[in-house]
């Protein structure tokens, strides 16, 4: 986990969905510089970072097919910089009763409540509320904040 200190704690707490991580392990072209500058954020002890284990079990699923070895390299990597949002029963919960469309960006954002994240960076900002408390915005949207 990362070290805090007194400083460490006012900095920025980016909650970084599933579609960022992704971004970087692909090497999408549009996305990918924009999404690593984030990240680089945590590992420069300039913002705080999270990830919810929701993120790290759908992207295990979803690059199945791809190299296993690769993807949990990535993720002991991140491990290093980045800390994990609890997703246990009280989000759960609080997703069945939040009344959003998708099922899993509910568990994203009550994980993102959880961990106190003021900012919630995907690139999928429409599928997220507005407002309570934390600012939805994509990584290119954030670093010209």
């Amino acid at each position: 986990m990362p070290v805090q200190s007194a400083s460490y704690k006012n900095m920025d707490r980016l909650f970084i969905d599933t579609n960022v991580l992704l971004d970087v392990l692909e090497s999408r072209p549009t996305f990918v510089a924009d999404s690593l500058r984030v990240i680089a954020l945590a590992k420069s002890r300039q913002a705080r970072a999270a990830v919810s284990p929701l993120s790290l079990s759908d992207i295990t699923y979803i690059l199945r097919k791809s190299e296993q070895d690769r993807v949990l390299r990535f993720f002991l990597e991140l491990r290093r910089e980045l800390e994990i949002a609890a997703l246990g029963e009280a989000e759960v919960d609080r997703s069945l009763a939040s009344g959003m469309a998708d099922f899993e960006d509910a568990l994203q954002w009550q994980a993102a409540h959880t961990w106190n994240a003021t900012h919630l960076i995907t690139r999928n900002t429409s599928d997220f509320p507005c407002g309570e408390g934390i600012v939805v915005a994509s990584p290119s949207e954030y670093l010209a904040l």
